[in-house]
């Protein structure tokens, strides 16, 4: 798991939901679950959202020195400036 949100990382800088995405997108949660990509698609059709274990990890590689952990601000929901948590290698 955390190898494959450190390939994330190492591809540019992400926030919570770039993370979340590019986990569907590669194949990260199916691998993690240990089930098809097709799979995973189909649970998330109905909204299925995997939240606390992918903060909890990223927290570790921030502990572990691994990645840095920065408030990035950005527009979100028509409100600019909200801030963000943002992850990197620095």
């Amino acid at each position: 798991f955390k190898e494959t949100m450190m390939s994330i990382i190492e591809a540019g800088e992400t926030d919570f939901r770039g993370m979340e995405r590019a986990m569907g997108y590669n194949g990260g949660w199916a691998k993690v679950y240990n089930i098809t990509n097709e799979e995973w698609r189909n649970y998330t059709r109905y909204m299925l959202e995997i939240v606390n274990p992918l903060i909890e990890t990223l927290d570790e590689l921030v502990d572990e020195g691994k990645i840095t952990k920065k408030i990035r601000p950005r527009l979100e929901g028509g409100v600019p400036d909200t801030p963000r948590y943002s992850y990197a290698l620095d």
